[in-house]
């Protein structure tokens, strides 16, 4: 793309200070500051098809590289165990669970209807409650060709890439706080640098379903995603 010239010098110099503003505040570079983005935090724990699932699942405290099997990317962001990576901190929004559209309907719905979840950070629960109330937004729409089902997902599409269900754990705007600020409808649960957190899922175990036929499980794939701001350090 090329350079737009601008004639009038108080018009040209103003543009250029909006223009190097602007990119400090979206990219910083210099020493000493901050960038704040819009970010997920996601793990996902699974169990084998045919096996029992766990009277607990833990999401966020095995990062990438550990685990058995070695968690990849793929299946955790978390590079440390149950804390951001510092200097990094978080607005947490909004909470979800997202099952692997590949599960068999059978197994969702009776995880559904066994389990509930806690979300912590320190040693506070700051949001708890049947996997219900954290519907992913994310989710595959169509037909399938398997038999004994239909279509279907937890949650609804994202408008814009931004999930439109879930947990919201963002305060109305209004509200008077004891320090003395008021809520701007942004303010969700902050996780500081280094404070721990982890999402734990409860519930009654249950034999999944097995993978031959009929129903043909794949096993219990279920992430979990947190969704927010993120302050990172500059690189």
């Amino acid at each position: 793309m090329g350079k737009v010239k601008i004639n009038h010098p108080l018009i040209a110099k103003s543009w250029e200070r909006l223009a190097r503003t602007y990119h400090r505040r979206s990219n910083p570079i210099m020493p000493n500051m901050t960038d704040l983005i819009i970010d997920y935090e996601w793990d996902k724990n699974v169990t084998a098809a045919a096996a029992n699932t766990l009277a607990q699942y833990t999401f966020f405290n095995v990062p990438i590289g550990a685990g058995a099997p070695v968690k990849t990317k793929n299946e955790t962001s978390l590079e440390q165990v149950s804390v951001l990576t510092a200097p990094e901190w978080m607005n947490v929004w909004k909470l979800g669970f997202y099952f692997c559209p590949a599960m068999v309907m059978a197994d969702i719905a009776t995880f559904l209807n066994n389990y509930y979840f806690e979300f912590w950070v320190g040693n506070k629960i700051y949001a708890q409650g049947p996997l219900s109330c954290a519907p992913s937004g994310f989710g595959v729409m169509g037909t399938t060709t398997r038999n004994n089902e239909g279509t279907y997902a937890l949650g609804g599409a994202t408008q814009g890439g931004v999930p439109n269900v879930g947990f919201d754990l963002r305060l109305p705007a209004g509200f008077s706080l004891a320090d003395g600020t008021v809520t701007n409808g942004l303010m969700g649960v902050t996780i500081l640098q280094s404070q721990t957190f982890t999402v734990k899922v409860f519930g009654l175990p249950f034999a999944l379903q097995a993978a031959a036929a009929p129903m043909n499980g794949t096993g219990l794939s279920l992430e979990c995603f947190l969704y927010g701001i993120k302050s990172r350090g500059v690189q």
